[in-house]
């Protein structure tokens, strides 16, 4: 089990009748799998800049920083990204109603990370 005890001794120490020579990596690289579709993202938008009056954001802008990454089996496909976003907007309203609302994506920036077997661009 990798340790030995002794009891005269009260200790237990590491130990394995295993040898170096004996445990061979196979190169492959370590995959992931799911019977199902699997999406994860984490994200931050910082710094974020608002202008509101009344409780009703009219203008705002953010730069935000997101990880992404998903799996699916059929067609199968792994990949992760990096991306960075800029991002602005407007919002015509009064007391929190929305009356009209626009955003624009000012720039995007991708980082492929990982991208195994038939995945969509």
């Amino acid at each position: 089990m990798g340790f030995t005890y002794s009891a005269k001794n009260k200790k237990a120490d590491p130990m394995s009748k295993l040898r170096k020579q004996e445990i061979k990596g196979t190169g492959a690289k370590q995959h992931a799998a799911s019977p199902n579709f699997m999406q994860v993202a984490w994200g931050i938008a910082v710094p974020r800049f608002e202008i509101s009056f009344m409780g009703t954001t009219i203008a705002w802008f953010h730069s935000a920083y997101l990880m992404d990454g998903y799996y699916r089996f059929n067609p199968a496909c792994q990949k992760i990204e990096a991306n960075f976003y800029g991002a602005a907007g407007i919002n015509v309203g009064l007391l929190t109603i929305s009356l009209y609302s626009k955003t624009w994506n000012l720039w995007k920036y991708n980082k492929p990370i990982l991208k195994a077997g038939n995945c969509p661009e």
